[in-house]
């Protein structure tokens, strides 16, 4: 047995020389040669990359480290979405920086979109969430909500390449904000005249600002000189929402309140399964047991460089006249006021601050846009603008209730509408107390938020107005602090407080 076995190894030594293995012969000749095309080139190139190669598409960009990490090289802005961040709801916030005769003007309509990235193949959809309509997720009509109602996909844009460190996404946001997103009436936008304006990028935002041109037609109006090329510039943020911790308050329908609303199916309400929150700003006092405490953190207003000099002192002065009504809550010093440099970077649509800002549309009007997270009623911050006209209005008003005559003068309607405006939440104050001299000194009259009732008609017919007519803004009227203690107390109260 073993001279077998020992005459089987020799017998494979011998088969394994160099040149002796037929079939290692065979397999040589198997192999066929490379195809050639007649142009010399393979027959079968290697296939494509899926993706562009990432260092040579943020090669030469300018990077901005945020939020979202953004690139913006050329006419082109980059950002990269991180796997956690899909399907992650952020808020997009849109305004009018300039323009149109609408700078500073809100475009949510006072609906703050929620929206969330979602990952589809080689594309990213850009999703808006349908937050009007909810159930409580632990009973059955969740899910008879989820299928009554869906959300929007807005867009959808190709990844462009991988950032290999990361794994991260990197789309072309002119594929989201150099279209018509805002959706505003004024023909098509030109992305070819279409450019960045300014980018910024923060911890928990990115503010950018396009200067977008719409190809309209016609000649123009009193505030476009050629409708051709209508341009303006489009403030758009994407914003982390606000982190948990704020206690939402729902509104009591006999006093009014800007409202967050939503229709809760799953609520045991018997009136109505609307769920209306107040907003309100989220103060919270440094030592909770005082009686009057600072806040952990300020509400701060920058009254911005485009307010004339001679006027700033008193819109400071007007703005902090508010903590009087926030003393009534326990809050100490709640409103601080910062006048914005020349040097300061700092832009009024941009979500990180509250503005108190000057335009000049020739109207004659004030407001105080604000934005709040739509799920809960938390305001995130707020923007007043001021019309130059009102202070034109104002002087026109007060030289004709102040005239050094007894003759009756005619009011102009719009003035008329204004008043009745005004009256229509007079606090309840004798009118010989009103008209006595010096009794309004200290006390706030008017109750509507109306600027024009500033000055208080003296005698009716409220059509008419007399010489002795007397100024009722001095200060915020009892009406105001009334209505402002049960949506800012940080502890909901089962009754109002009186007055």
């Amino acid at each position: 047995m073993k001279r077998l076995l020992f005459a089987a190894l020799i017998g494979v030594l011998i088969l394994t020389e160099p040149g002796a293995n037929p079939s290692a012969v065979s397999q040589e000749q198997a192999i066929p040669p490379k195809a050639v095309a007649p142009s010399g080139l393979p027959a079968n190139p290697p296939p494509e990359k899926k993706y562009e190669d990432f260092n040579k598409v943020i090669q030469g960009a300018k990077e901005y480290d945020g939020l979202f990490k953004l690139y913006h090289k050329d006419d082109r802005l980059y950002a990269e979405i991180q796997n956690h961040q899909f399907e992650r709801p952020f808020l997009l916030p849109m305004a009018i920086a300039r323009g149109l005769g609408m700078g500073g003007h809100t475009l949510n309509f006072d609906e703050q979109w929620v929206l969330f990235f979602r990952r589809v193949g080689d594309k990213v959809h850009l999703v808006r969430r349908n937050i009007r309509f909810q159930a409580k997720r632990s009973k059955p009509l969740a899910k008879a909500v989820e299928t009554t109602y869906t959300d929007s996909v807005l867009s959808a844009v190709r990844v462009v390449t991988i950032n290999p460190m990361r794994q991260a996404v990197v789309i072309n946001l002119n594929d989201i904000f150099m279209t018509n997103l805002a959706q505003l009436p004024l023909g098509l936008l030109d992305p070819n005249r279409s450019t960045w304006h300014k980018v910024k990028a923060f911890k928990n935002n990115i503010e950018l600002d396009v200067a977008a041109t719409f190809a309209g037609t016609g000649r123009g109006s009193g505030s476009v000189i050629d409708a051709r090329g209508t341009t303006v510039i489009l403030h758009y943020g994407l914003v982390e929402l606000p982190d948990s911790g704020y206690q939402p308050r729902l509104a009591d329908d006999r006093v009014g309140y800007y409202l967050s609303v939503v229709k809760d199916f799953s609520s045991d309400n018997k009136d109505s399964a609307f769920l209306r929150y107040a907003k309100r700003w989220r103060l919270e006092k440094v030592d909770a047991s005082a009686k009057l405490s600072p806040p952990k953190k300020k509400i701060i207003f920058w009254i911005d460089k485009s307010v004339p000099d001679e006027y700033r002192s008193y819109v400071r002065e007007g703005i902090l006249e508010w903590n009087k009504a926030f003393e009534k809550i326990g809050f100490r010093e709640a409103i601080e006021v910062r006048q914005q440099q020349d040097e300061d970077d700092i832009d009024p649509e941009d979500i990180n601050y509250n503005t108190f800002r000057w335009i000049a549309s020739g109207q004659s009007y004030a407001m105080g846009p604000s934005r709040a997270n739509p799920l809960t009623g938390e305001l995130i911050d707020a923007h007043i603008i001021f019309d130059a006209d009102m202070i034109r209005a104002w002087r026109r008003q007060y030289t004709l209730q102040t005239a050094g005559t007894t003759s009756v003068v005619e009011e102009p309607v719009s003035m008329i509408q204004a008043a009745r405006k005004g009256f229509s939440l007079l606090d309840p104050l004798l009118q010989r107390q009103i008209e006595q001299e010096g009794w309004n000194n200290g006390r706030g009259t008017a109750g509507s938020e109306d600027p024009a009732s500033t000055f208080r008609l003296a005698s009716p017919p409220f059509n008419r107005v007399c010489a002795s007519a007397v100024p009722t803004a001095s200060t915020i009227s009892a009406w105001r602090r009334w209505r402002w203690r049960p949506a800012v107390r940080s502890r909901p109260e089962r009754r109002y407080p009186k007055s």
